[in-house]
């Protein structure tokens, strides 16, 4: 029987694939655990409709249109070729094409959802790389601190943070992304141990971190974010070898080609795609200017969350009270024995070999962080809203937190704590429950929850409405198309397609939205019920108020919150020609 000797970092090769192999298992089943249960929202639908060649130009505007009509984008197209979707990337989206090639690809293998495309052949090439992230994290962690004990532990964390886990979950890219980021890193902190011992850094590996830098721009732009974070690290190392008086031309002149390879591939994406009308207005939502104090501390509380939620997230988002101030106080007193823990240790770290790894990755960080608030705070746009975007420096939080448990791992005695808990190991078994109940947190929608809610928003529909239905909202973006595929797909689910309209007027102001309405109404000669969809928006001028229909009664009966769905129901007794 195989003893795995945790207090060594020496494992022998088989010891160390059956570790990795059993955090990948783990890590599978975490991520496919409720993998379709949520359902897809906006940003999920462009990924659906793009990979599979389609676009959006079969839905209508300022027209009646069906259920049908606005699922028409999620039916397979086996016409479509990898040039159409390259194609309809590049003028519709605002994104790197990459991984809509080979989710392209990846959909032919899976059978259809009736007629349209399944959510779980879109939701499972983003878990399946969220799980090649756990291998890949075990390298990164042995490449940085040369310690096969920290690369386990760092494949352990990436197996169960409840950030990963959000990631993986999703119809998106950003495990792709993140699976670039591990390597670029890998590649970084093999060229600092190479700077620093003055060995010669191979050609091998300036072509390969050249080609990984290359696709993972052709993945997501933010990948930029990260090469920007890179390049501060490594200018910080370039100072310190000059006054120390380190410096080996021949390597920085291997790490400079590193750079020209990847400005080259930079400059074809940000020459030729970027300028093309940049974000489509799909980026108006991160305008942040600071106006008074809340403002200008959100960005950096929302940067530091963002951190927390990587290690740890009960369920705070709970629909129970309860549940909620429990999770919150179970993270508080974990946060408050952990911290002071990590700092004692990560000192410790300082202290020993590990030295250089920890120059490596937390200069990254440090970096990395200081250009999320220099975006935010200069160029006023605030990235830190969205978490998904920290993949760009999540994998070195991962390697970061491994190196602390494998030193905490070998400490027979802690520091007294109000936990009372005496050794390392148990130290590291409670961060590594507390990780694991974290993921199924996510897993179960208690924590990063889909801010759209259509299930929810169907059911109160069903709740109160008899009459032929009209769904209406203003129209900006693709984001309100894909907010109403999400209300059609549930009532497809619910085989409730028929009498049911939908309608997408010019999002011009709450008048114009409110004249438009106003006027279909008065074509009707029958009774509808008009379900009016985020027409109202008091942070828009113009959109402040409330919408009001002149022969039309609103119902406020049973009136309920759905996140992304903020609606008011009409009963207006006039007909509605439901048209396909």
């Amino acid at each position: 029987m195989l003893r795995f000797e945790f207090d060594k970092s020496n494992f022998s090769r088989k010891q160390i694939l059956i570790l990795v192999g059993i955090w990948m298992i783990i890590g599978f089943i975490i991520r496919f655990t409720q993998l379709t249960a949520k359902p897809p929202w906006t940003d999920e639908f462009a990924t659906m409709v793009f990979s599979l060649g389609n676009d959006f130009k079969s839905v209508p505007i300022n027209q009646l249109f069906s259920v049908e009509t606005l699922l028409q984008p999620l039916k397979i197209n086996s016409n479509a070729t990898i040039n159409d979707v390259i194609s309809l990337i590049v003028k519709e989206d605002n994104h790197p094409p990459l991984y809509f090639i080979l989710c392209h690809w990846w959909v032919k293998l899976f059978p259809t959802d009736g007629e349209y495309v399944s959510l779980f052949a879109m939701r499972s090439l983003p878990a399946l790389f969220g799980v090649l992230a756990i291998p890949l994290s075990y390298l990164l962690g042995k490449i940085a601190f040369r310690s096969a004990l920290a690369g386990q532990f760092s494949a352990a964390m990436m197996t169960v943070s409840p950030y990963g886990i959000y990631l993986a979950q999703e119809a998106r890219h950003y495990t792709l992304g993140v699976l670039f980021v591990i390597a670029t890193l890998c590649c970084l902190i093999s060229a600092i141990w190479h700077l620093y011992e003055r060995r010669l850094i191979a050609i091998g590996l300036v072509m390969g971190w050249i080609i990984i830098n290359s696709l993972g721009l052709a993945t997501h732009y933010f990948f930029s974010i990260t090469l920007g974070a890179i390049l501060l690290t490594l200018f910080g190392f370039l100072v310190y070898q000059i006054k120390s008086k380190n410096f080996y031309f021949n390597n920085w002149l291997r790490v400079g080609i590193v750079g020209l390879g990847t400005l080259s591939t930079a400059a074809v994406w940000f020459l030729t795609v970027v300028p093309r009308d940049y974000g489509k207005g799909m980026i108006y939502w991160l305008v942040h200017y600071v106006t008074d104090f809340l403002s200008f501390i959100s960005p950096i509380v929302q940067l530091i969350v963002g951190w927390i939620v990587m290690i740890s997230l009960l369920p705070i988002e709970a629909n129970s009270l309860v549940i909620v101030i429990l999770s919150a106080l179970g993270m508080l007193i974990f946060f408050i024995w952990a911290i002071p823990l990590f700092i004692q240790i990560f000192k410790k770290a300082w202290q020993t070999d590990y030295r250089l790894g920890l120059v490596g990755l937390g200069g990254f960080f440090i970096s990395a962080n200081f250009l999320f608030l220099f975006i935010t705070y200069v160029l006023t746009l605030d990235i830190t809203k969205a978490a998904r975007y920290n993949f760009t420096y999540f994998p070195a939080v991962i390697a970061l937190m491994g190196v602390i448990l494998a030193i905490l791992w070998k400490k027979n005695i802690i520091k007294k704590n109000f936990l009372q808990i005496k050794t390392g190991r148990q130290a590291v078994i409670i961060i590594l429950i507390m990780g694991f109940l974290s993921s199924l947190t996510v897993s179960y929608n208690l924590g990063y929850r889909k801010y759209y809610l259509p299930n929810q928003f169907v059911e109160v529909m069903q709740q109160n409405s008899s009459e032929p239905i009209l769904i209406a909202t203003p129209y900006r973006s693709l984001v309100q198309v894909g907010e109403m595929m999400g209300i059609a797909r549930e009532l497809e689910k619910a085989s409730m397609t028929e009498k049911i309209s939908f309608y997408l007027m010019p999002d011009d102001s709450l008048n114009k939205v409110q004249s438009n309405l106003q006027n279909l109404l008065s074509k009707i000669n029958f009774s509808v019920d008009v379900w009016a969809i985020n027409c109202t928006d008091k942070f828009r001028d113009n959109f402040e108020g409330k919408l009001q229909l002149q022969g039309c009664e609103e119902n406020l009966e049973n009136k309920k919150y759905i996140n992304g769905y903020g609606y008011q129901h009409f009963q207006c007794y006039k007909p509605l020609p439901i048209k396909s």
